[in-house]
């Protein structure tokens, strides 16, 4: 992925820097990085849940944590700690209401694992959803996220990925759907972006920095203003550097 290249409707400028880069780059990053599923092999910490001025605010701490977080009916948000993570000192769920604004995620330190659920045929996340890691080798998966508004998201330092896809509901298959600009910004480190059933309907703003980092998009997703979305995969630039997967024009 050169700096600054800009998509057109799923496949970059250039069409033929895709699968064989892909397989040659993005794969040896992913490699060092632990699975979604893997458990936790540092202790796990707890994670503070609280409603403040109409924010749903989740903070972690330097343990490594594992959470669930679900946006429900009725200004309602769930957090599930996974893998001994416990929430606000007690193992299982919390949840609090009255959530009208945002969801702010800071999990701090530590290798986290962090899953944001929007509950299908529910409100979407009513205004921002921010998302800040902090240094580690962190997972990020969004599932099924309708945000109304701006999505930001800082992975800090370290091997991440963010992955981002739709899920099934009653009614089919619910997109993941951002309304307003989406941003993430990964640190150093070898990163991997991978985005399927994704509608992208304001500006995208990708920065991967420093490191060899995969940008996939192998299923059906969209950018409504293609012409406002940026990716830019740092240095290093050329081979072996970053590279770009996205299914080929019909």
């Amino acid at each position: 992925m050169h700096k600054e290249e800009k998509i057109v409707n799923r496949q970059l400028n250039k069409p033929n820097y895709r699968v064989l880069i892909r397989l040659l780059t993005v794969l040896v990053s992913a490699v060092a990085l632990k699975p979604a599923w893997a458990p936790s092999a540092q202790a796990a910490g707890n994670v503070e849940l609280r409603v403040e001025h109409g924010n749903a605010i989740i903070t972690g701490d330097e343990g490594d944590n594992n959470i669930i977080v679900i946006q429900a009916c009725c200004q309602t948000v769930i957090v599930t700690g996974r893998a001994e993570t416990t929430v606000n000192g007690s193992s299982g769920r919390s949840e609090v209401e009255g959530v009208i604004h945002d969801i702010d995620i800071r999990m701090k330190g530590g290798d986290d694992f962090v899953r944001v659920e929007v509950v299908p045929g529910f409100p979407p996340i009513p205004r921002d959803l921010k998302i800040d890691t902090g240094q580690g080798e962190d997972i990020i998966e969004l599932l099924g996220v309708t945000v109304a508004d701006d999505t930001r998201i800082d992975t800090g330092d370290g091997n991440d990925i963010i992955f981002i896809d739709g899920v099934l509901s009653p009614n089919g298959f619910s997109q993941s759907d951002f309304a307003g600009k989406f941003t993430l910004k990964s640190g150093s480190g070898d990163d991997l972006l991978e985005f399927h059933h994704t509608v992208f309907r304001s500006d995208v703003d990708v920065r991967m920095e420093d490191g060899i980092d995969g940008v996939c998009n192998t299923e059906d997703s969209e950018f409504l203003n293609p012409e406002r979305a940026r990716f830019d995969g740092g240095a290093p630039s050329g081979f072996p550097g970053d590279g770009f997967v996205a299914p080929a024009p019909p």
